[in-house]
């Protein structure tokens, strides 16, 4: 399995790749990573998490659903983050079925671009109210 997590410059964009198996391990992994990143911004963060490349079991999905569940910072309850999927396999959409039933909501989308045009929209209409 490989994770990574980054920053997108200039953008208030977290991005999680995921290419095969992920359990809880890897899950706080992301989590500490999404969170140092957060401490370190002064805006409202959206993380998409691409998981088009994740195979796992589903054992190994409810570990991290409850890592999630935790509220750890970083998880997907961290009110500092936006969580958004990409990626259309079943576990994916396993996974953000169970994350609902732990009070964490994830869109999804099939691609990135539209994601990406989402948080653009967002941003948007944000500073809009804001400005």
């Amino acid at each position: 399995m490989s994770g990574t997590v980054e920053r997108l410059d200039g953008q208030p964009i977290i991005l999680v790749t995921i290419t095969g198996h992920v359990d809880g391990e890897i899950a706080r992994s992301i989590y500490k990573q999404s969170a140092e990143i957060a401490d370190a911004a002064d805006e409202m963060l959206y993380r998409i998490l691409d998981v088009r490349q994740m195979t796992t079991s589903f054992s190994e999905m409810l570990e991290v659903v409850r890592e999630s569940g935790k509220g750890l910072p970083g998880s997907g309850r961290d009110p500092r983050i936006k969580n958004i999927y990409v990626g259309n396999n079943n576990m994916a959409k396993l996974a953000r079925d169970l994350m609902k039933q732990f009070g964490v909501e994830m869109l999804m989308f099939l691609s990135m671009e539209d994601a990406h045009t989402y948080i653009q929209n967002q941003i948007e209409e944000s500073s809009q109210l804001s400005g």
